[in-house]
Parts: structure tokens; sequence; C-alpha cells
């Protein structure tokens, strides 16, 4: 469990740029479930997480993205920190990544300081509605 790491939180979307004043533009913001027209299908996903840390900084944090089906993915992260007055935050961009659905079930994003110990911090459901104008391809 993050003791010293506190997510502050944690969005799903399917890109971020960053701009010049090192602002991120979060697009393709998934505000509910995730819909698809068809199964199995390839959505585009990235993770923005603000992560408050108490301590000693760990020198890196570790990203696990699965579901729903049997992949999964661990990035590995190396922290830079934003110090502002006592707390120490970090903010976490993922690149976009195509993610094969392979069924309906739930998209899940874990994060820890080591890959053994990683805490929940998003989930999205993911459901098959082809009639929806919003659904992912």
């Amino acid at each position: 469990m993050m003791k010293k790491l506190k997510v502050k939180n944690a969005i799903f979307c399917e890109d971020i740029r960053e701009e010049k004043s090192n602002k991120h533009i979060l697009i393709g913001v998934f505000s509910g479930g995730v819909n698809v027209v068809k199964i199995p299908a390839t959505i585009k996903v990235a993770v923005y997480a603000q992560i408050e840390i108490k301590g000693d900084v760990p020198k890196e944090i570790f990203i696990k993205f699965s579901g729903p089906g049997k992949g999964q993915a661990i990035l590995k992260v190396e922290v830079v920190v934003d110090e502002t007055e006592s707390q120490k935050y970090v903010t976490i961009a993922t690149s976009s990544f195509g993610v094969n659905i392979e069924k309906e079930g739930i998209l899940r994003v874990e994060m820890g300081e080591a890959e053994d110990k990683l805490q929940l911090v998003l989930e999205k459901s993911v459901n098959l509605n082809p009639d929806s104008p919003t659904s992912a391809s």
C-alpha cells in the first residue's frame, strides 16, 4: 500500500499533450464508462494523475494497466517533484497507447512504489454499445 503516496486525482483520456508552458491538455476524457462499437476492439488511452508525497521521495513509481481480459502492462516512471509550500506533488501524464479490448468488463490502473505493492487508483467499465455516437472503435 502507498503509505507515503496519496493519489489526489486520476483521469482516463484518449491523449495528453504538454504545452510550452508545461500545462497539460487532456483530450477525449472518459467521464463515464468506455463504450466500444464492437468486440474485439482497440482503444487509445492515457492516464493523468496527481500524487501527493509525504516523507522521502521515491526514485520511481510503477503503474499497472489491466483488464478487461488477460492483458496487462506495467510502466516504470521516474519521479520529478514539484515542491509547493510543505507538500510535494508528482504529476504523471502517460503517453497514449492502444489497449486491446477482448470483452466487456473493467479497465484498471494501479500505482505504487514497487511492482509488488500496487494500489488501485482508477477503474472504468468497458461496455459494448454499438449505437452510441461516442463509442470508441
